[in-house]
């Protein structure tokens, strides 16, 4: 071989060791590693609850049932707005609520419960907090999962305080509770 062809040689030889490089090297568009870009992996949104706040023994509402409870967080706003009829939407939206078709609150007792809200939520304060919390203590009432009598008295008392926080007289949150309780109760197996 030549000196001159021995140059050519290492050119050549060298220019393909470089386009071996750049190959290898990554563009702007893709990471320079194997780890994605935060961009391509935005971080997961967080686990939903697993139980209701406050209520770790009752699993929190999924699928068909936080529906339900939008619903009825609309009926507690019709209540709050005095719309017609909305007593009524209240105690169905409840009613469909229930877990166990066997052991039940009367009906009688979703009307009145609807009926009480009617009255005294118009002059309810900050209807935007009272709404969630509401419905949510709601929903724990309505499921047949196990409580014990402490947490009975609990869940009366949260609804008796949540209603009392928000300027309900003391008088008409105690009936309310009430009826929460006997709705809880009545959810139940004995």
């Amino acid at each position: 071989m030549t000196n001159l062809e021995t140059k050519s040689s290492i050119r050549t030889s060298i220019a393909a060791a470089l386009m071996v490089a750049l190959v290898g090297c990554s563009s702007p568009e893709a990471p320079r590693s194997a780890t994605p870009s935060p961009a391509a992996n935005p971080a997961p949104a967080p686990p939903p609850p697993s139980s209701v706040a406050g209520y770790p023994e009752v699993p929190a509402a999924t699928g068909e049932h936080a529906n339900k409870i939008t619903d009825l967080q609309n009926d507690i706003q019709n209540l709050t707005s005095g719309a017609n009829g909305a007593a009524k939407d209240f105690a169905d939206d409840l009613e469909s609520l229930l877990e166990s078709s066997e052991t039940r609150p009367r009906r009688a007792t979703l009307d009145a419960l609807g009926r009480e809200l009617a009255t005294v939520l118009p002059k309810a304060t900050n209807p935007e907090v009272l709404r969630p919390r509401l419905a949510e203590l709601l929903f724990v009432a309505t499921r047949n999962t196990p409580l014990s009598k402490e947490r009975m008295t609990t869940l009366q008392g949260d609804v008796d305080k949540l209603l009392a926080d928000h300027a309900v007289p003391a008088a008409r949150a105690k009936a309310i509770a009430d009826h929460v309780s006997t709705i809880a109760r009545q959810s139940r197996p004995a």
